[in-house]
């Protein structure tokens, strides 16, 4: 279950128990914090002392998540259930169909499935009514899906945060329409991350199109000119190490508010022969951060999701349980780059589950100093739950144990 403030949008949420749905339900009711305690103590059979500690506490995450306020007795919606996890924060892979064909992609493009337009409105309407506060976006190129415009619409006119992740490269008579649907999303504070792997050869050589560097350069400068928050993302690789500090320069020119830098995986497209070694691109994303961060423009290598979900407690990364992943086939994976499905979408509807998988990661303790502090593969590995499955076929792993 979460809370929410109708009144902003439901992003701004707060992830409560069953204790914490009783004291809120006590709270809209009486004003009298002894009588609270006191119920709360003949309900759960628990001495008053114990209570008063977790009504106090309560209370103050209340006020300071600002759903409380001291003159004002407004109490936030609660929505969802204790029979499953809410996902904050939902990736739909909307499509496989790309322009572009990259060195380093993770998606199988053998077959160009996309998700149906019966089947679109369905797992929307599902997701409203769940109330999923962030959606993702992508593909393949999800500006090419041929119900993007009812998709944008629909989640916009419902409050949703949309994000769109994208190569910026568009068929040339389609990119001032594509590039107006971008825009619908300002209404809730949405962004679009544009992808943008290395100077113009090497991006080009990355992206196997001549042509790609300079429409994608064109399509940043149109966005951050209509005033549209623009992230870039940089998938590192051995051929793009050195242009690293480069691109990071140029982004921050073009008024992009943000640079995400990082590690790629070995799936799909990605072989271990392009892999860099993820503990030295941390180091060089940490001294780029410092060198060229400023209250206007932020150089990070985590995902945007990370900071959306941060505010619902989770034992990890909210891997299956605050963040989902829908795919073009209707697989629902863990996160995007978990390719183990935990149920398909054609076979049970979406409620069910959530209800019957989506507690599966919850209690999973995701990789840490404390248990893997000796394991090379710490830094690939480190709060992932993704990577810590991957690197768990080892004899030797610590965290499979």
């Amino acid at each position: 279950m979460k809370i929410f403030d109708p009144k902003i949008n439901y992003e701004y949420s707060q992830g409560i128990n069953e204790t914490g749905l009783s004291i809120l339900e006590l709270l809209a009711k009486e004003n009298n914090p002894n009588s609270i305690i006191e119920k709360l103590s003949n309900k759960y059979h628990e001495d008053k002392y114990s209570v008063e500690q977790k009504v106090n506490k309560f209370i103050i995450l209340l006020k300071k998540t600002c759903f409380l306020n001291e003159n004002v007795r407004y109490f936030p919606q609660v929505i969802g259930t204790t029979k499953y996890f809410t996902p904050d924060y939902i990736t739909l892979e909307l499509t496989k169909k790309c322009l572009l064909n990259c060195s380093h992609c993770y998606l199988d493009k053998t077959e160009k499935i996309e998700i149906s337009e019966k089947k679109i409105h369905k797992i929307l309407d599902d997701l409203i009514s769940i109330k999923v506060s962030t959606i993702q976006l992508t593909g393949g190129e999800p500006m090419l899906y041929p119900q993007i415009e009812y998709v944008i619409d629909t989640l916009v006119n419902n409050g949703i945060k949309v994000l769109i992740t994208t190569s910026g490269f568009y068929p040339p008579e389609k990119e001032d329409y594509i590039l107006g649907l971008i825009s619908k999303i300002q209404k809730n504070h949405g962004f679009v991350q544009v992808s943008l792997d290395g100077l113009k050869d090497t991006h080009n050589s990355i992206r196997k199109n001549r042509s790609c560097f300079e429409r994608t350069i064109n399509v940043i400068q149109k966005l951050v000119k209509m005033n549209i928050e623009v992230h870039t993302a940089m998938c590192v690789q051995k051929i793009n190490f050195s242009e690293v500090e480069a691109v990071t320069a140029l982004v921050q020119t073009l008024g992009v508010k943000l640079h995400r830098i990082s590690n790629i995986i070995e799936e799909g497209n990605a072989t271990k022969e392009i892999l860099v070694n993820t503990e030295e691109l941390i180091k060089v994303i940490n001294h780029f951060s410092q060198q060229y961060s400023t209250k206007k423009f932020v150089v990070s290598n985590s995902e945007y999701s990370s900071k959306i979900i941060s505010n619902r407690k989770s034992p990890n990364c909210g891997c299956g349980t605050l963040m989902l992943t829908i795919s073009s086939n209707l697989d629902v994976y863990p996160c995007t780059l978990n390719r183990t499905s935990m149920f398909n979408l054609n076979k049970i509807k979406l409620i069910e589950g959530l209800t019957k998988y989506g507690k599966k990661f919850y209690n999973i303790k995701a990789p840490s100093r404390d248990d893997c502090n000796n394991c090379r593969y710490l830094h690939e590995c480190l709060g992932c739950l993704t990577q810590g499955i991957l690197h768990s076929k080892m004899k030797e792993c610590v965290w499979q144990k």
